[in-house]
């Protein structure tokens, strides 16, 4: 890897070989979670998720109408439909927290398989060579990596790894991971550990931190963050992005000029810049949605093909695949 300035943005699917659900099957989970919560009322069934949410004292009126107007609903993700529901966004952000927390599953994010057992590639671990490899050079790369997912399970997989890699005192390792943080835009979950036993999680508490696309996050230290790096950036890789254009109009890509400069600094010019996208079952309608967004922005986009994982994706780019 070259010393360019590099910025990574993942998306939904970029966890999806780790056990965690897209948007829409996230969606589907919670439906289906509480299909049966009218007869957990009368105790004629058991259901984990309404059983969850009931002890964090969500009454049953709260998770009826949470399931049939998610269900019924033309939203592809529980985000969206929130954006729109005021009122369920509480319980919402608790059952999302209820439907992901499950899928923590270590092995899986070690040594990840598909559903019949195979085992896959990790494009974790590519990360991992690639960007925190040798250990002393971490700290003189220009990485920067923003993620629209709640869970944590990348800064698990390097925090672990690095320490099982690497026979460094835990302050170094820890100083090395600081130098390329993993910023959460939308949120994470809090106050529990990665892979602990679900039922001992709070989910209000837990849920507190996540963040949909009608709060007020432009302003959030966050994307204030993601504005200054990404004006720098001389690379900037999307990988398991579902390209929302909502998602997309929030990033300031686009930009002529230095982030909160008005407009008034003309004599800084924003560095030459490559975009990379993967592209895993995307449909040829979006594709073309997605080039057109970014040529009318004044540039291009390479984008994986369909077929390739994020790790594939990445094996065929310049920095990712050496």
């Amino acid at each position: 890897m070259d010393d360019k300035a590099i910025v990574l943005i993942i998306g939904a699917g970029g966890s999806v070989p780790f056990g965690f659900p897209t948007g829409e099957k996230l969606k589907w989970a919670i439906c289906d979670g509480l299909a049966d919560v009218d007869k957990v009322k009368t105790a004629q069934t058991k259901n984990h998720l309404a059983e969850a949410l009931l002890k964090e004292d969500f009454n049953f009126e709260e998770l009826v109408k949470l399931r049939d107007r998610l269900k019924t609903s033309g939203w592809e993700s529980v985000d969206e439909f929130l954006a729109q529901h005021s009122i369920l966004q509480t319980v919402g952000k608790a059952a999302i927290a209820a439907c992901m927390i499950p899928c923590e599953n270590r092995d899986q994010l070690f040594d990840p398989r598909d559903i019949n057992g195979v085992r896959i590639n990790n494009w974790y671990q590519l990360l991992f060579r690639t960007v925190f490899t040798p250990f002393q050079n971490i700290t003189q790369k220009k990485i920067s990596i923003f993620t629209y997912n709640y869970e944590c399970s990348l800064e698990t997989y390097l925090r672990e790894t690095m320490s099982n890699s690497y026979e460094h005192p835990e302050e170094d390792i820890e100083a090395a991971l600081r130098h390329i943080p993993i910023i959460h835009l939308h949120g994470e979950f809090d106050n529990h550990d990665y892979g602990s036993d679900p039922t001992s999680v709070n989910l209000r508490k837990c849920s507190e931190k996540i963040k949909i696309v009608t709060d007020n996050l432009d302003k959030s230290p966050q994307f204030q963050q993601a504005s200054n790096d990404l004006w720098e950036a001389e690379e900037i890789y999307f990988i398991g992005f579902g390209y929302d254009e909502k998602n997309l109009a929030r990033l300031p890509i686009k930009s002529k000029y230095p982030p909160y400069s008005t407009g008034k600094l003309l004599d800084e010019k924003r560095p030459s810049l490559n975009l990379f996208g993967s592209a895993y079952k995307v449909g040829p309608g979006v594709i073309r949605r997605v080039k057109d967004y970014f040529q009318h922005e004044g540039f291009g986009i390479h984008l994986g093909n369909t077929s390739q994982d994020a790790y594939q994706f990445l094996r065929t780019t310049l920095q990712f695949g050496s």
